[in-house]
């Protein structure tokens, strides 16, 4: 199993990317998904601190299809709780 998660890590490297910016206050983390020419996905967060853009790394990272899921079910209003919480279907 540690090696199926090596190697999805690895393909997410290949095919996502994150960059950290320093800002005045804060920090920028631009994420996205270049499985081609054209971006399939790119968004950018500002953050209060490097820790906290360090961790929007590397769980953008870890599964990068996550973001792009909840994203649009955010954006469609496409998810399915009674009480309007985010639920994003993973399989």
């Amino acid at each position: 199993k540690a090696a199926m998660k090596l190697l999805a890590r690895a393909r997410n490297e290949r095919d996502a990317d994150v960059v950290i910016t320093p800002l005045d206050v804060g920090y920028s983390v631009k994420c996205s998904i270049d499985k081609t020419d054209v971006p399939m996905m790119s968004f950018t967060l500002r953050v209060t601190d490097e820790t906290i853009a360090k961790t929007v790394r590397e769980r953008f990272l870890d599964d990068p299809t996550a973001f792009y899921r909840a994203l649009i079910a955010l954006s469609t209003g496409d998810f399915s709780d009674d009480d309007g919480k985010l639920v994003v279907e993973m399989g």
